[in-house]
């Protein structure tokens, strides 16, 4: 039990610097491309940061524990809005004139309504698994155009755009967001490892450490990097995160999964589903 504990620090530890490296890393970028930072938040931060729930997700899948996939996506939702957006506002209170797409809000809303409906029959298929999928794809080209128009208007408006566009310089951000994503994917797979051992050995059921333990491990990356993010006063990202983090966990992750292999046994629970809906309504 030493060995897991000593485990779960490392991760810890781990953690940090990749959300370090990650913000950092994405920050610059953002600058540098001339993109916003709500964008790079919403997309490529969210992408990174929920790596993990996909990797957990095609793993679950395979091994045909669907309710596994289901209660880590629902779980880390919960997360990501009671627990992630609460630090972040104790570390550092948001200013109210925070760009959001609100069009992205209600598509978070409205992707976490369709994957609640998805699962009342505790079965997703593959075919509902490929309109998840295309829906993550949407969202991403919806965004990617709407950055590139407030980029292409702040240019022809004459606004000052900070012309960093080296490429050496735009390497050498991308490398720094990659390593941070890379370190926060390895400190959250050896949390969930961890701490799934250590409740193992503590009886704790399947369905519980779906929701909990897991959910909170693989959830992990997006706390750190939106915290941070906070921290760096980098409250474009940190909010374009947790929305985009939402999006993709259902979207891509669950949808991945059941492209993989149709997600079966499915039995997530009432509270579960209505605790998601509240605290997503309440964002």
């Amino acid at each position: 039990m030493s060995i897991m504990l000593l485990a779960m620090v490392l991760a810890f530890v781990l953690l940090f610097f990749g959300g370090q490296a990650l913000v950092t890393g994405a920050s610059e970028l953002s600058e540098q491309i001339g993109l916003t930072k709500a964008f790079v938040g919403l997309v490529i931060v969210s992408l990174g940061t929920s790596a993990p729930e996909l990797a957990f997700g095609i793993d679950s899948a395979l091994a045909n524990h669907g309710g596994l996939v289901a209660g880590n996506v629902m779980g880390s939702n919960i997360v990501n809005i009671g627990l992630t957006l609460g630090l972040a506002w104790v570390v550092r209170s948001m200013p109210g004139s925070v760009k959001v797409y609100w069009r992205d809000v209600l598509v978070m809303l409205g992707i976490s309504g369709l994957g609640v409906y998805l699962i009342q029959d505790g079965w997703v298929s593959r075919s509902e698994g490929l309109m998840l999928v295309l829906i993550a794809m949407l969202v991403i080209l919806l965004g990617y155009r709407d950055a590139l128009k407030e980029k292409n208007a702040a240019i022809s408006n004459d606004i000052d755009v900070d012309q960093k566009m080296v490429s050496g310089s735009v390497a050498g951000s991308a490398a720094m967001l990659v390593v941070g994503i890379l370190i926060l994917v390895v400190g959250a797979e050896l949390l969930v490892l961890s701490a799934v051992s250590l409740a193992e050995q503590w009886g704790v059921s399947e369905a519980i450490i779906s929701l909990t333990l897991t959910a909170f491990g693989t959830g992990i990356p997006e706390v750190v990097a939106t915290v941070i993010a906070a921290l760096k006063r980098e409250y474009e990202l940190a909010i374009g995160n947790i929305i985009g983090s939402n999006i993709m966990n259902i979207s891509l992750v669950m949808g991945s999964s059941a492209l993989v292999k149709p997600l079966s046994g499915v039995n997530i629970g009432t509270l579960a589903t209505c605790t998601l809906l509240l605290t997503t309504i309440g964002l």
